[in-house]
Parts: structure tokens; sequence; C-alpha cells
């Protein structure tokens, strides 16, 4: 009852109509759960591959035509269901596009540094991706968060010196990054310039 209860009408969920989905597994369970009904609509098709994980959905067709029909399928599932896809990240492109917004090999390296809790692993990882220029890298900011991630649960201040610019350029990255710095305590400096 208290995972159910996790699920209660909160404030700090936005205005759009999603999954309030939070990082435990009862909450996945029910958003697998409450899909099911959506998935049965693409997962036996022939003309697509239907991809789904909590909220996310990939979606690959053969053609331009099947993808635009698809996404308004897929759309008016979800409204009937009283959601409302994030249009902000509904996107159609190639699958070689795709793939390069997924940064397989960054993924691949900050698993291992969460498998291995070295932080030397993490440090050296987030040089590399700090030294890159996020503008020139699609979904840069979705592997930064996750790198926060890690970077708070091993408690390694490898991105401690990036939270306030990236609080300050990128507010999708700020609860991460504001997550990861509370990991730690928190000196005058910094509290004045969040």
């Amino acid at each position: 009852f208290m995972a159910v209860g996790a699920w209660q009408p909160r404030r700090q969920y936005g205005a759009l109509k999603g999954l309030p989905l939070d990082n435990n597994d009862v909450s996945r369970l029910i958003a697998h759960n409450f899909m099911k009904s959506v998935d049965e609509l693409f997962s036996n098709s022939e003309s697509c591959v239907y991809l789904r994980w909590c909220d996310d959905t990939i979606v690959f067709t053969r053609t331009l035509h099947e993808a635009e029909l698809i996404r308004r399928r897929h759309h008016s599932a979800l409204a009937q269901k009283g959601l409302e896809p994030n249009l902000g990240k509904t996107a159609i492109m190639s699958a070689d596009d795709f793939e390069t917004t997924r940064h397989v090999a960054a993924n691949r390296r900050i698993e291992l540094a969460n498998k291995s809790k070295d932080p030397q692993d993490l440090r050296n990882l987030v040089a590399e991706w700090y030294s890159a220029n996020s503008k020139d890298l699609p979904s840069w900011d979705r592997v930064a968060r996750r790198l926060y991630g890690v970077a708070g649960r091993l408690a390694c201040s490898a991105l401690r010196e990036h939270v306030v610019a990236d609080v300050g350029s990128d507010p999708t990255l700020a609860e991460a990054a504001l997550n990861c710095l509370g990991q730690f305590r928190v000196a005058p400096q910094e509290v004045l310039s969040l």
C-alpha cells in the first residue's frame, strides 16, 4: 500500500497528462500494466517494430508515411488512456539519426563505471563528455543526466564543478545536478552561485 501511495497526485508533476514515474520498481510495474492495451495495438503489427520502456516509446517503420500513420495512431491510443505525449520529445527520424542520439558507447561506459564503483572511471568519462561541445552532440543532456545519476549514487564529486553552469544553462539538467550536489556538503560560494 505504501508503494501505491507513492502514486498519489502531487503538486510537482507538470501540467501535461503523463505517467507519474518515480525512481522505484513499483512505478515501472504500474506503468507497464497501465500501458498494456496501447502496446497490444502495435506489438503484433507487421508494419512496425514497437518498443516501450515505462513511458518512453520507440517505433521503427519502413517508410516515412508509415511513421506518420503510426504516430497518429499512437497519440490517439494515448489520448484514450487520458495521456498526452510529450511533443517536445516526439520525433520522426532516420535510423542513422536515431542511433546518433543514443550515444551507445558513452552509455555502456556509464554502466561500467556504475558497476565498477571506481570513481576514477567516472571522472575520466565526465572529463571526456564535458570536453565535447554539447551543441554538436544531439541528446548530450540525456547522457549528462545519467552521469549525474551515477555520480550521485557513488557520491563521486566528478561533476561538482559543472553543477552551477549546468543548472544555469540547461533547465533539463537542474534536478539531476542538484540531486548530485546534495550528496555533498555544499560550500557557501556554491549556494551563492546557484
